[in-house]
């Protein structure tokens, strides 16, 4: 059973390989208390803690943007050749072409924005009070 140093870092290769943190806890060895849970939530939030999850974390996530990275551009690459082709009634329908132009516009970010989120702070200076007489009626304006 791991102590100290090397219990954390047990903890923390399992945090970097998506255990939660009550289940890293247990498989790191640490002694399951009152508040086990809590303290194994607690120990997850540490910055050191975090700093080595991080450390561990980071060829995986490097490697993975790569992957991404070479699938977008073979998407990219698939796409414009099936936008750029001569119209064959037989292969490539213009809804083919139509349908590949708007997958590249959305995987690049060219069209415009579909929502807007408008949650603008309204700052009020003054508040007024105004009395306004009401008109006059007579008996023909009802």
């Amino acid at each position: 059973m791991a102590c100290g140093p090397q219990r954390l870092e047990a903890f923390a290769l399992a945090l970097a390989t998506g255990v939660p943190p009550v289940e890293a806890a247990k498989l790191a060895g640490y002694p399951q208390g009152s508040q086990f849970a809590a303290s194994a939530r607690k120990r997850a939030r540490r910055k050191d803690v975090k700093a080595i999850v991080a450390e561990l974390q980071k060829p995986v996530k490097e490697k993975l943007a790569k992957t991404i990275e070479a699938n977008f551009a073979w998407a990219t690459e698939k796409l414009m050749s099936v936008a750029n082709a001569e119209l064959d009634l037989s292969n490539i329908k213009p809804s083919d072409k139509i349908r590949a132009i708007e997958v590249l516009a959305k995987m690049h970010g060219w069209n415009a924005p579909e929502k807007r989120d408008v949650n603008a702070e309204v700052k009020i200076e003054r508040i007024e009070r105004v009395i306004v007489d009401p008109p006059t009626r007579s008996g023909t304006n009802l």
